[in-house]
């Protein structure tokens, strides 16, 4: 999209972060139940902000919509 602030973790900078474990990562949800969190998810910061911290959800919504240099 040609976003000159993504794609480097770096101070300043936009990032998005998730740290899990491989070995017990797991996606628990189903077509009944959609909105279940993975298991293994320890945490995802999102433009630097914990969206999951500790395996739990922090409540926190720091994303934002990205608009490359084709929309109008």
């Amino acid at each position: 999209m040609r976003l000159a602030d993504r794609g480097v973790l770096k101070r300043g900078l936009w990032a998005d972060v998730v740290v899990f474990d491989p070995q017990s990562i797991a996606d628990r949800s189903t077509f009944s139940a959609p909105n279940q969190l993975a298991v293994g998810m320890r945490w995802v910061l999102v433009n630097g902000v914990p969206v999951i911290a500790a395996g739990e959800m922090t409540g926190a919504k720091p994303g934002r919509v990205l608009r490359g240099p084709g929309f109008k």
